[in-house]
């Protein structure tokens, strides 16, 4: 992808989801989540995943074409992974974890739920890391093709571009399958962390051990309580 032919800024927004959002589900909270970068880091940061991901599948002996999904991989793997993707000083892990317990009203649209907390994401923690200037921003949101519920599939994109019709950005939303795709995995990687870590934080505390804060930047809702990176990054 060559955007050099415009004076845009093109930030990439990479995400997944973790827990449900139906409102007849049990599950207390709900996750969204991933990764910002530069479009110019975007290819370093999926390599540093790709051979970091190809170690592991050897050392336990596992098929190469296969994916590591997050919830099947022990600590060890996490943090081999968390190590390789915060050597790249464009790297951003991002997060919003919603507690459905203290909201006031129920869900009754998974499908609207999910645009609004993609968008609560973007004022809460990925617009704070963008020094916005005279210059266009372009978003390439890049999401697990699990988001996709029974609607439009500009549905999302429509969403964020009415939100932000007063900023100087514009938003490109695209949903990929994460068996072939290495961003999206990572993706998978960062939400299933931050949901674990509300959910049953024990059972991540030593990755979370290895997390540089700088590296990441999470928030929660209701309450909005901030974790992580708060300066300027791209």
């Amino acid at each position: 992808m060559n955007q050099n032919d415009d004076r845009s800024k093109h930030l990439m927004v990479y995400l997944d989801e973790s827990g449900n959002i139906h409102r007849n589900s049990r599950c207390r909270y709900f996750a969204i989540g991933g990764f910002c970068c530069s479009i110019e880091n975007n290819q370093k940061i999926k390599s540093l995943y790709k051979r970091a991901n190809k170690k592991i599948k050897k050392r336990y002996d596992i098929n190469l074409d296969s994916e590591l999904k997050a919830n099947e991989m022990n600590e060890i793997q996490k943090i081999s992974l968390f190590n390789a993707l915060q050597k790249s000083d464009g790297f951003c892990g991002v997060g919003i974890v919603f507690d459905k317990r203290i909201m006031y009203k129920p869900i009754e649209s998974p499908n609207l739920f999910y645009n609004y907390g993609v968008k609560v994401l973007f004022d809460d923690v990925i617009f704070p890391l963008v020094n916005e200037s005279n210059e266009e921003i372009v978003f390439h949101v890049i999401c697990d093709n699990r988001s996709i519920k029974n609607g439009d599939l500009k549905d999302l994109e429509k969403y964020l571009s009415t939100c932000f019709i007063v900023k100087n950005c514009s938003f490109k939303v695209e949903y990929r399958n994460s068996a072939h795709d290495y961003s999206i995995q990572i993706a998978d990687l960062i939400v299933n962390t931050t949901y674990m870590k509300q959910k049953n934080r024990k059972s991540v505390e030593n990755v979370l051990k290895t997390w540089n804060n700088n590296k990441f930047s999470i928030t929660h809702f209701p309450g909005r309580k901030h974790e992580g990176r708060t300066e300027k990054l791209f």
